[in-house]
């Protein structure tokens, strides 16, 4: 399964949404996670890299430099397109769209590979809720919610604090490292009270698999399609 769909589909999908040829796949499939694997998406920089990381950004970079100017000669009806399209105040710089497709390729994939992965499992040991599914399909939009709830693919986000804070009778001195655990704030939101480690499909989704705040996921809408 992770093989065949979940390791594939989030770039299928990022091709699709920026309107490239999907016979680039495998290279971007070589790419991308050629940079993923060797570090983290929000670490990245050229003094800690590695050679591989280097060199697939190097390719992805320019692969995605010119798609953009064959975009721009042969528009069609895709996200790149349209941001072209825009002009006057409202214009982009290549470096800021190379910027944008950069962070969608890269910060999108990992993430949806483990959900996807989850799912399935979820599914595959639990006959009876994957027939409760094939049965009333109104109920996978709240087995998706409530998925991203129990088994988020980011368990934790690291964070800053950027002043002093008192949590639980602990002080937390400004400018302090904290790791915030997403996944034990999912088992303490109200909708989860009474059962917080049970997938309940008729439960308000008020989760914090994507974040919060102005850190929040900016791809929660693709990523629940």
């Amino acid at each position: 399964v992770v093989a065949d769909l979940s390791y594939k589909f989030p770039t299928q999908a990022i091709l699709t949404l920026f309107g490239l040829p999907l016979e680039h796949l495998p290279q971007f499939l070589e790419w991308t996670y050629g940079i993923i694997k060797d570090r983290e998406v929000g670490s990245l920089d050229a003094e800690t890299a590695s050679p591989r990381v280097i060199e697939c950004s190097i390719a992805l970079f320019g692969f995605l430099a010119e798609q953009l100017e064959i975009k721009r000669s042969h528009p069609g009806e895709d996200m790149l397109s349209s941001i072209l399209a825009l002009d006057g105040d409202e214009a982009w710089s290549d470096e800021e769209i190379l910027g944008l497709c950069f962070l969608i390729v890269l910060a999108g994939l990992d993430t949806v590979t483990g959900a996807i992965g989850y799912s399935m499992l979820n599914l595959a040991t639990n006959p009876e809720l994957r027939q409760r599914l094939i049965a009333d399909q109104s109920l996978i939009a709240p087995f998706v919610e409530e998925v991203l709830r129990l088994d988020g693919p980011v368990p934790g986000v690291p964070r800053r604090t950027t002043q002093d804070v008192e949590v639980e009778g602990v002080l937390i001195p400004a400018d302090s490292p904290v790791l915030l655990m997403l996944g034990t704030a999912n088992r303490e939101v109200p909708s989860a009270a009474d059962a917080p480690n049970e997938m309940n499909l008729n439960a308000k989704p008020t989760h914090l698999g994507f974040g919060g705040g102005i850190h929040r996921c900016l791809g929660s809408h693709l990523a629940r399609r």
